[in-house]
């Protein structure tokens, strides 16, 4: 009778043991897929954050070709009438 008590109380902790080392085991892979994921989703930030200066740079030189533009064109204009005036 000792020994069927003590198998039952063996089983018994060896699945509690089982248990803890399962836990122990799903948090870590938990916090690595956390880690993981966080340092993808900065990358991601990162690329983001550097394609969007590229396209303000972009349209800042944009904006800066047309200023020219417009200022040629109203210089020609002023000019032209200039010499109608003359």
């Amino acid at each position: 009778m000792n020994s069927v008590i003590s198998s039952i109380l063996l089983v018994l902790v060896g699945l509690i043991v089982g248990i803890i080392v399962m836990f122990i085991v799903n948090f870590i892979r938990k916090n690595g897929a956390n880690d993981k994921a966080d340092k993808i989703l900065e990358k991601a930030r990162n690329e983001a954050e550097k394609i969007k200066k590229d396209y303000i740079a972009e349209a800042k030189e944009e904006a800066n070709e047309l200023r020219s533009k417009t200022d040629e064109e109203i210089k020609e204009t002023e000019t032209a009438g200039d010499r109608r005036n003359n």
